[in-house]
């Protein structure tokens, strides 16, 4: 609750700014939702996927064994350039 305070500074933690998860997602973009096995977030991503699917916008999701929070930024971890690969070709449209 300390870190989710002072990451939402006094506002609604149900905001959809605040948490996307409690927003309206129908008529997203595509997304592409990566996430690891040890992600703090790791329910939210799931529930933030089937919520997404249920409302028909177009979501890749990659799920990573045994990654954390932010992998995909750190070069050196094998898992993190696989990721970064799948972003460029989900950017590049394949």
């Amino acid at each position: 609750r300390n870190i989710a305070g002072a990451y939402a500074v006094g506002h609604d933690f149900a905001h959809p700014l605040i948490s996307p998860l409690c927003g309206d997602v129908a008529g997203l973009p595509p997304i592409l939702l990566q996430t690891g096995t040890r992600e703090i977030l790791l329910a939210d991503c799931r529930a933030f996927y089937h919520k997404c699917r249920e409302a028909g916008v177009d979501i890749r999701y990659e799920e990573y064994p045994g990654m954390f929070h932010v992998f995909a930024i750190m070069n050196f971890l094998p898992e993190a350039q696989k990721a970064q690969q799948s972003q460029i070709r989900f950017l590049a449209g394949s």
